[in-house]
């Protein structure tokens, strides 16, 4: 069956989104070390914009902190903007930090130690500024961070905070000196407390492809800010 006849079977069935996943790093170069066994960049291109075309969105992603550089953040934050005027398909961009622990990547010797603070920060501003006009929500991944972390997200650029999770199998990224966990059940407020409390509000909504919270930015002190990260 034709891939664009297959999500249409799906879409006349009820699928309404698709997750934009396994988008991983779109250079076939790092892909090969990285998920040799996923698709490739142009497969991964070829799937999205055919979703798009038959009329079902999707979100972007990129895995950042293993083996890539800067030059392949700019170069797939590009990518996304040139698929969305080409489809507007795209809900949101998610950047996903790696997470090292307990992975054959890093035992190998094949990945780094994850994102550093500076870059955790740096993607989100960076996408903010490339996707400016073009994919307006930019969301920060609390499972992927940490709470502190995905709160100075927000004040780098991120305006939706993700999370709301079904028996998704994941990792929460550690607190210093802390192995890493599996994903923990929060009650639905305490993730909008965390968004207030880092100096954001939110408001609870559920868009085509999960349930989220959109942040929008409100005044805070430089004193309220230095006593929540300090």
């Amino acid at each position: 069956m034709k891939l664009a006849d297959y999500l249409a079977m799906l879409r006349d069935n009820g699928l309404d989104t698709l997750p934009g996943t396994a988008a991983e790093i779109l250079d076939d170069e790092i892909r090969h070390v990285l998920s040799r066994n996923k698709l490739s960049t142009a497969q991964w291109q070829e799937v999205i914009r055919t979703a798009h075309a038959c009329g079902i969105p999707s979100t972007s992603t990129m895995m950042y902190g293993h083996r890539e550089t800067p030059d392949h953040w700019v170069r797939q934050l590009n990518l996304f903007r040139q698929i969305q005027s080409e489809t507007g398909g795209f809900t949101e961009f998610v950047p996903l930090g790696f997470v090292h622990q307990e992975t054959l990547l890093f035992q190998q010797g094949l990945a780094r130690t994850g994102p550093t603070l500076a870059e955790h920060l740096k993607i989100h501003a960076l996408a903010r500024v490339l996707l400016a006009g073009s994919i307006h929500n930019i969301q920060v991944s609390w499972v992927k961070l940490n709470r502190k972390l995905s709160q100075l997200c927000l004040h780098a650029g991120a305006n939706d905070y993700g999370g709301t999770l079904m028996e998704e199998i994941s990792r929460v990224k550690p607190e210093p000196a802390r192995a890493s966990t599996p994903v923990r059940r929060i009650p639905g407020i305490d993730t909008g407390d965390w968004a207030h409390s880092g100096g954001a509000q939110h408001e609870v909504f559920a868009n085509e492809d999960q349930a989220a919270r959109r942040i929008g930015f409100c005044d805070v002190s430089s004193e309220t800010l230095a006593a929540e990260f300090a």
